[in-house]
Protein backbone atom coordinates (compact mmCIF):
# COMPACT_ATOMS: atom_id res chain seq x y z
CA UNK A 1 0.00 0.00 0.00
CA UNK A 2 1.70 4.00 -0.91
CA UNK A 3 0.36 6.34 1.62
CA UNK A 4 -0.47 9.78 0.23
CA UNK A 5 -1.57 12.46 1.84
CA UNK A 6 -2.32 14.34 -1.70
CA UNK A 7 -2.05 13.42 -5.25
CA UNK A 8 -2.28 16.45 -7.65
CA UNK A 9 -3.05 15.37 -10.77
CA UNK A 10 -2.96 17.88 -14.19
CA UNK A 11 -4.31 17.03 -17.38
CA UNK A 12 -5.40 19.38 -20.32
CA UNK A 13 -8.24 18.22 -22.20
CA UNK A 14 -7.70 20.27 -25.50
CA UNK A 15 -10.90 20.78 -28.23
CA UNK A 16 -9.38 21.29 -31.60
CA UNK A 17 -10.93 21.48 -35.05
CA UNK A 18 -14.41 22.48 -34.10
CA UNK A 19 -17.20 22.58 -36.42
CA UNK A 20 -20.37 24.52 -35.83
CA UNK A 21 -23.54 25.41 -38.35
CA UNK A 22 -20.76 24.41 -41.02
CA UNK A 23 -17.93 27.09 -39.81
CA UNK A 24 -14.72 26.02 -38.93
CA UNK A 25 -13.53 26.98 -35.05
CA UNK A 26 -9.90 26.96 -35.33
CA UNK A 27 -10.03 26.15 -31.30
CA UNK A 28 -11.44 26.77 -28.03
CA UNK A 29 -10.23 28.63 -25.49
CA UNK A 30 -10.68 27.91 -21.81
CA UNK A 31 -9.76 30.89 -19.52
CA UNK A 32 -11.18 32.62 -16.79
CA UNK A 33 -13.68 30.53 -15.38
CA UNK A 34 -16.34 32.01 -12.96
CA UNK A 35 -18.57 29.73 -10.69
CA UNK A 36 -21.72 30.05 -11.82
CA UNK A 37 -23.64 27.44 -9.20
CA UNK A 38 -23.00 25.00 -6.37
CA UNK A 39 -19.82 25.11 -4.38
CA UNK A 40 -16.39 25.53 -5.89
CA UNK A 41 -14.58 22.15 -6.29
CA UNK A 42 -17.77 20.03 -4.89
CA UNK A 43 -20.14 17.44 -7.30
CA UNK A 44 -22.87 19.77 -9.07
CA UNK A 45 -20.53 23.07 -9.37
CA UNK A 46 -20.88 24.58 -12.28
CA UNK A 47 -18.35 27.17 -13.96
CA UNK A 48 -18.85 29.38 -17.04
CA UNK A 49 -16.02 29.55 -19.54
CA UNK A 50 -16.74 32.67 -21.62
CA UNK A 51 -15.87 32.87 -24.99
CA UNK A 52 -14.71 29.44 -25.32
CA UNK A 53 -15.25 30.55 -29.12
CA UNK A 54 -16.62 33.60 -30.79
CA UNK A 55 -19.93 34.33 -29.32
CA UNK A 56 -19.65 30.54 -27.39
CA UNK A 57 -19.69 29.94 -23.98
CA UNK A 58 -18.68 26.54 -22.55
CA UNK A 59 -20.11 25.11 -19.31
CA UNK A 60 -18.42 22.89 -17.36
CA UNK A 61 -19.69 21.19 -14.59
CA UNK A 62 -18.00 18.68 -12.17
CA UNK A 63 -20.77 15.73 -12.72
CA UNK A 64 -19.14 13.08 -9.91
CA UNK A 65 -16.56 11.30 -8.25
CA UNK A 66 -15.73 8.08 -7.05
CA UNK A 67 -15.41 9.13 -3.53
CA UNK A 68 -15.69 12.02 -0.88
CA UNK A 69 -11.68 11.94 -0.45
CA UNK A 70 -11.30 13.31 -4.23
CA UNK A 71 -11.10 16.77 -3.97
CA UNK A 72 -10.76 19.33 -7.24
CA UNK A 73 -8.11 21.75 -6.11
CA UNK A 74 -8.87 23.62 -8.85
CA UNK A 75 -11.22 24.01 -11.89
CA UNK A 76 -8.29 25.25 -14.18
CA UNK A 77 -4.59 25.38 -13.44
CA UNK A 78 -3.50 28.51 -15.21
CA UNK A 79 0.20 27.92 -13.65
CA UNK A 80 1.20 25.18 -15.48
CA UNK A 81 0.33 23.98 -19.08
CA UNK A 82 -1.40 25.27 -21.78
CA UNK A 83 -3.44 28.14 -20.85
CA UNK A 84 -6.25 27.21 -23.49
CA UNK A 85 -6.88 24.43 -22.10
CA UNK A 86 -9.03 22.96 -19.93
CA UNK A 87 -6.67 21.36 -16.89
CA UNK A 88 -8.64 20.88 -13.76
CA UNK A 89 -6.18 19.90 -10.72
CA UNK A 90 -7.40 16.85 -8.82
CA UNK A 91 -5.93 15.41 -5.53
CA UNK A 92 -6.72 12.91 -2.98
CA UNK A 93 -7.19 13.04 0.43
CA UNK A 94 -5.86 10.25 2.57
CA UNK A 95 -4.39 7.19 1.73
CA UNK A 96 -4.77 5.66 -1.58
CA UNK A 97 -4.71 1.78 -0.91
CA UNK A 98 -2.85 -0.41 -3.77
CA UNK A 99 -4.39 -0.54 -6.97
CA UNK A 100 -7.42 1.68 -5.89
CA UNK A 101 -9.10 3.69 -8.80
CA UNK A 102 -10.28 7.41 -8.10
CA UNK A 103 -12.23 9.63 -10.55
CA UNK A 104 -13.49 12.96 -11.55
CA UNK A 105 -16.64 13.27 -13.86
CA UNK A 106 -17.26 16.45 -15.79
CA UNK A 107 -19.67 17.32 -18.22
CA UNK A 108 -19.08 20.10 -20.75
CA UNK A 109 -22.26 21.79 -22.32
CA UNK A 110 -21.78 24.71 -25.43
CA UNK A 111 -24.09 27.93 -25.04
CA UNK A 112 -24.22 30.57 -27.28
CA UNK A 113 -22.56 33.66 -25.06
CA UNK A 114 -24.13 34.32 -21.98
CA UNK A 115 -27.21 32.54 -21.90
CA UNK A 116 -27.88 28.89 -21.13
CA UNK A 117 -29.42 27.98 -25.20
CA UNK A 118 -27.16 24.81 -26.00
CA UNK A 119 -25.07 25.20 -29.65
CA UNK A 120 -25.19 22.32 -31.89
CA UNK A 121 -21.77 20.71 -33.61
CA UNK A 122 -21.78 18.58 -36.10
CA UNK A 123 -18.09 17.27 -34.52
CA UNK A 124 -15.51 18.14 -33.12
CA UNK A 125 -11.89 16.75 -32.34
CA UNK A 126 -10.68 15.92 -29.09
CA UNK A 127 -7.20 14.84 -27.36
CA UNK A 128 -5.58 14.70 -23.34
CA UNK A 129 -2.58 15.73 -23.10
CA UNK A 130 0.33 15.54 -19.98
CA UNK A 131 -1.33 12.82 -18.12
CA UNK A 132 0.85 12.77 -15.74
CA UNK A 133 2.31 8.88 -13.85
CA UNK A 134 4.82 6.90 -12.65
CA UNK A 135 4.06 3.81 -14.61
CA UNK A 136 4.09 1.47 -11.72
CA UNK A 137 2.76 3.01 -8.62
CA UNK A 138 0.30 5.72 -10.19
CA UNK A 139 -1.29 5.71 -13.65
CA UNK A 140 -3.59 7.99 -15.46
CA UNK A 141 -6.17 7.73 -17.99
CA UNK A 142 -8.78 9.82 -19.84
CA UNK A 143 -12.33 8.77 -21.09
CA UNK A 144 -13.84 10.89 -23.32
CA UNK A 145 -17.16 9.96 -24.94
Amino acid sequence: MKTMKKIFTLFTVLFASMFAFGQSIPELSFRNPVLVSGTAGQTGASYRFSNAAAGIDALVTISNKSASTVVVNNIDKTSAGWDKAFQPELGFNGTVAANQNWWVEFSIQFVAAGSTSPVSFSSFVAAAFDLVGDGPCLREWDYMR
